[in-house]
């Protein structure tokens, strides 16, 4: 399954998107909700990985200093916490678990600048301990700046369609709708990609899940809007075809025109 992470800014927060999803409950994703007003998408070098890391968040959040917001000192914890999760299973060692996290949000109380800090986790060094390799792991951060659209996996044509309307500065209900539709265009190119989704949104009402019945009603409205597009585009095909005076397909090859 090739795997798509998306983040957008809305006019009233953030939108996250993925289909990297490992179980039935609407947080078994590569979506986190850190606190009231930040959330992360996890992107992992295995699918397999993801859950692990998941877990070790379940342990780790609920032990965070109070806070509400997106910090350098939310990141440094949460950083300080993994390390200690790392001590404290050997298998750490010879199985590392590296992994990139994204954590968006809004920065502070009066203020709505959705901003963002990267964390990773890598490999910086491997030791033979001569029948076996232990690996040693590091952590980087990106300090925190004002947040951008984000991008990761298989995600290139939705980029591409969202660059078309970054200048139109979309609110996160119609943003909901045009990831739903750039997913499904997504299906079309990799059939191996699995269609479900999961999406969450930050706004002024804190981070929030999109429920499973507002994602089956994206995901109607979405494939109505595909057939009515591929329908027009057809039928203005057809117009430009007859206006030019150029033979139907079904005549060049011999046959009937058909709509295919």
């Amino acid at each position: 399954m090739g795997a798509i992470y998306s983040g957008f800014i809305t006019n009233d927060g953030y939108l996250f998107a993925t289909n990297d999803i490992f179980g039935a409950a609407q947080e078994e994703c590569a979506i986190v909700r850190v606190n009231r007003y930040c959330g992360a998408i996890v992107v992992t070098a295995r699918g397999n990985f993801l859950p692990s890391v998941k877990v070790l968040l379940e342990r780790i959040l609920p032990g965070i200093s109070d806070t509400e917001w997106l910090s350098g000192d939310l990141a440094g914890e949460i950083v300080e916490s993994f390390k200690r999760e790392f001590e404290k299973d050997p298998s750490f060692k010879t199985k590392p678990l590296p992994f990139l996290f994204l954590l968006v949000g809004f920065s502070g109380r009066g203020s709505r600048q959705v901003e963002h800090i990267f964390i990773r986790n890598r490999v910086v060094e491997v030791v033979n301990t001569g029948e076996s390799k232990e690996y040693i792991t590091g952590f980087d951060i990106n300090h925190q700046g004002q947040s951008a659209d984000i991008f990761y996996g298989h995600s290139e044509l939705i980029e591409y369609l969202y660059r078309h309307l970054k200048h139109r500065k979309l609110n996160s209900e119609v943003m909901k709708l045009f990831t739903y539709f750039s997913f499904i265009q997504m299906q079309k190119l990799d059939n191996s990609l699995h269609l479900n989704i999961r999406m969450a949104a930050i706004s002024d009402r804190g981070f929030e899940w999109v429920k499973e019945e507002e994602l089956k009603t994206l995901q109607t409205v979405a494939v109505k809007f595909d057939t009515s597009l591929s329908e027009g585009l057809f039928d203005f095909f057809v117009s430009c075809t007859e206006d030019a005076d150029v033979p139907a397909a079904g005549a060049v090859f011999g046959g009937p025109k058909n709509r295919l």
